[in-house]
């Protein structure tokens, strides 16, 4: 994401001659970016590293939470590079309540 484009550069030269050129985050923001950028990537681990069900769902709200904090803060500039990483954690979660709700397998009955 960093190293994508995403805005345009444009300069006149002495000439009048216009160059135009496509400016990635990286190249605008300088490296103090990709630790910004890197925030979804951590927060989405954490889940990862913890056992029992309690504690991963409540890591998972938490980071939706947090995620969704950051989108609407950084609305105006980087917020919205974070989207596609809270609508896949919302999914996670949804995902994770349907699976608890799903009714298990029935023991055989006895006798049999």
């Amino acid at each position: 994401m960093a190293l994508l484009p995403f805005g345009t550069s444009s300069s006149v030269d002495s000439n009048g001659v216009m160059t135009s050129s496509q400016v990635s985050l990286l190249s605008s923001e300088g490296v103090s970016v990709l630790f910004i950028v890197a925030i979804p990537a951590v927060l989405v681990t954490v889940p990862l590293l913890l056992r029992g069900k309690i504690a991963v769902r409540r890591a998972r709200v938490v980071i939706v939470i947090l995620l969704g904090v950051v989108v609407v803060l950084g609305a105006l500039s980087i917020g919205v590079f974070f989207v596609p990483t809270l609508f896949t954690m919302i999914m996670a979660l949804a995902a994770q309540s349907t699976t608890q709700s799903a009714p298990t397998s029935m023991p055989p009955p006895p006798g049999l």
